[in-house]
């Protein structure tokens, strides 16, 4: 998926937006992202708890935040 960065905690856990829906992403790379920038994600769906959520994922920037 691709989304915009909302927060992270680096090597733990990211927040993405995608439209008007957010997305919690486990990824332990390595990798400091800002508030803004665009990511492509890739890892295994969850659906359980509150809100949907990838484990296990990876992710590449590609394009930096205002």
């Amino acid at each position: 998926m691709r989304g915009v960065v909302t927060a992270q905690q680096q090597g733990r856990t990211l927040w993405l937006q995608e439209g008007d829906r957010g997305v919690r992403v486990a990824s332990e790379q390595a990798g400091a992202l800002l508030p803004g920038d665009v990511v492509e994600v890739v890892g295994f769906a969850d659906h359980g708890g509150y809100a949907p959520h990838l484990n296990d994922a990876t992710f590449r920037k590609v394009a930096a935040g205002a």
